[in-house]
Parts: structure tokens; C-alpha cells; sequence
């Protein structure tokens, strides 16, 4: 019995392929590398150009050479020298109106949650990051 193949025709497209596109930069800041490398792989494959940064004075000097272009902010909460708070702050003080999201291993948090369009426990699903980002920039 020969296999089953799926077909796809013209204008039929899986929902995948339909997907929400992003674009612009989005900075990532995590001390985790896996976590930078899953985030930045996550955000690419949905049209992203993706700047990755190990702590909180990394990103803010990735930001501010960069800041024309990047659209959104990916942060961990808890990282050694600055937190994910304290790098919130220092970004929102910088540019008001900039999307932010909270990524943490260790639920929610309860203060620094107010700077962040959202918070993300990890491990989270590609989905749920991308469509967080989706509501934050388009509304």
C-alpha cells in the first residue's frame, strides 16, 4: 500500500503557513544560552530579526545602538547584576512606549509585572510567545 501524502493546492494552505508574520528587531535577554537560542530560533522562523544579550548591561547597550529598529523586548526575570525588573525600568525610562515581556522560571512575579505587557513562565510554547508579541504590537 503505497503512503498517504497530504495534498496542499493552491490557496489551501495549512494554518502554519497562514501564521502571523512579524517584523522589525526584538531583543532577547536571558543568562540562560539555551533559553537565548530557543527564543531567537522561536521569533525568526515568524520573520524577526532577533539581537540576543546575556544580561541587563549587555541589553541596555544592544538597545541603545540599536534602538531605531528594535520593536519589542524579550527579558528573563532573574539574572545575575541586573534583573529583568531593574532592566525594565531602565529601558521604559529610555523609551515609554516599547513592548516588554517578562519570561520566569519562577511564576509570576508580583511588582515588576506592571512594566510588562506580559509575563511568560518558562518553559513556554512558541505560541504563546508569538502571539503575546502579536497583541502587544499590533494593538
Amino acid at each position: 500500500m503505497a503512503p498517504q501524502r497530504s495534498s496542499v493546492t493552491p490557496g489551501s494552505e495549512r494554518p502554519a503557513a497562514r501564521a502571523w508574520r512579524g517584523s522589525g528587531t526584538i531583543l532577547v535577554v536571558d543568562d540562560e544560552l539555551n533559553v537565548r537560542r530557543t527564543t531567537e530560533r522561536i521569533l525568526s522562523r515568524v520573520g524577526f530579526e532577533v539581537l540576543c544579550a546575556g544580561s541587563g548591561a549587555e541589553a541596555l547597550e544592544l538597545f541603545r545602538a540599536n534602538r531605531a529598529w528594535v520593536v519589542a523586548v524579550v527579558t528573563d526575570l532573574s539574572m545575575p547584576g541586573m534583573t529583568g525588573a531593574a532592566l525594565g525600568e531602565a529601558l521604559r525610562a529610555l523609551a515609554p512606549e516599547l513592548p516588554m515581556v517578562l519570561i520566569t522560571g519562577y511564576g509570576e512575579p508580583d511588582g515588576p509585572s506592571t512594566l510588562f505587557g506580559g509575563t511568560l513562565a518558562k518553559p513556554f510554547a512558541a505560541g504563546v510567545l508569538t502571539g503575546l508579541l502579536r497583541e502587544l504590537l499590533s494593538g
